[in-house]
């Protein structure tokens, strides 16, 4: 069990900088997929250079992921500093978008499609979810084509009951919503209100918030379900009483679970695996870190995530309060 009550402190952190983007053309390469995005984790050093880079999150084809760690390699930042020094980092994130120049026409993937919507609207939801996943495991669908099929996996997930399954698709096809332009503002509209109902659900209060102002920009009227889950979660973000969030590192153990913290304390408890650390980083809005500052009172922290590193599969519950 690990924890920070409300009277522990923590130093003045600032994130590093990325002092020039990376140069890659992701063409003239041979891959079966059109269209991808990468999410990678890395660790920058007190000299700026780039280490232990993992594609955390593919979508498409491996041949982006090897050339996104490629990428992220060979940029150069401007080190993190504690109370105005440098210091390592780990844990830092970027998303990459990859294209092909010459797509190849995809046969098979709309016949698998429309078969798993059919079998949704015939109330068969798990027969649907394993067609959808054989077709998102086809090769040459577009990034339109992924969301689209991911989102109706994410739907049949939800109804049969597996939450953890339904977030963690509400993940992937967030990440294609929110970085591309492949999806209509209508798919877009349904992705976020699924993600909205999917992360309330899950106690993801604030990725549900903004799940919910992305409805909003996107005109969508929000139904009595909606404004039921916006009640719930707002009651939650604005009232004192604990939050438990269910927590699990994925793949690879260099990659942390992370989330966005609501209280001024916490507690994990480890139900299976081992946790080795947790980071904790917030940006103090009110206040201009410098080397003058050494600490800052949880009470007056802002947007701050936990981040936790351990054993790949380990499980446990994060007390948020």
């Amino acid at each position: 069990m690990l924890t920070c009550d409300p009277g522990c402190h923590i130093d003045i952190f600032n994130y590093p900088v990325a002092l020039r983007p990376s140069k890659f053309l992701p063409t003239n390469f041979d891959t079966r997929r059109r269209e991808g995005i990468v999410r990678l984790i890395y660790s920058v050093g007190i000299d700026g250079k780039v280490s232990d880079v993992v594609a955390a999150q593919t979508i498409g084809s491996p041949v982006f992921a090897r050339l996104g760690i490629d990428a992220i390699s060979s940029r150069s930042y401007q080190p993190a500093t504690i109370n105005g020094l440098p210091v390592a980092y780990r844990g830092a994130s970027t998303d990459m978008y990859f294209t092909t120049e010459n797509p190849r026409a995809n046969t098979d993937f709309d016949a698998s499609y429309d078969r798993a919507i059919a079998l949704i609207k015939g109330g068969k939801p798990a027969e649907a979810i394993q067609v959808l996943r054989d077709a998102l495991a086809q090769p040459q669908q577009s990034l339109y084509e992924t969301g689209a099929a991911l989102y109706e996996l994410g739907i049949s997930l939800a109804r049969i009951g597996d939450t953890d399954g339904a977030v963690a698709v509400a993940d992937q096809v967030i990440l294609i919503d929110r970085h591309t332009q492949a999806l209509s503002k209508s798919i877009r509209g349904l992705i976020e209100r699924f993600a909205l109902r999917s992360y309330e659900s899950s106690h993801r209060y604030l990725d549900a918030r903004d799940a919910y102002d992305q409805m909003q920009r996107l005109g969508v009227t929000p139904d009595e379900d909606d404004k039921a889950a916006v009640e719930r979660l707002e009651r939650a973000i604005s009232g004192a009483d604990p939050i438990t969030v269910h927590g699990t590192i994925g793949t690879y153990g260099d990659v942390p679970y992370t989330n966005r913290l609501l209280r001024a304390h916490f507690t994990i408890v480890v139900s299976k695996g081992s946790i080795d650390r947790y980071s904790v980083f917030c940006d103090v809005q009110d206040g201009t870190p410098s080397a003058d500052i050494h600490h800052a009172d949880m009470a007056g922290w802002k947007d701050c995530s936990i981040s936790v590193h351990g054993a790949a599969g380990t499980q446990f519950d994060l007390i948020d309060g």
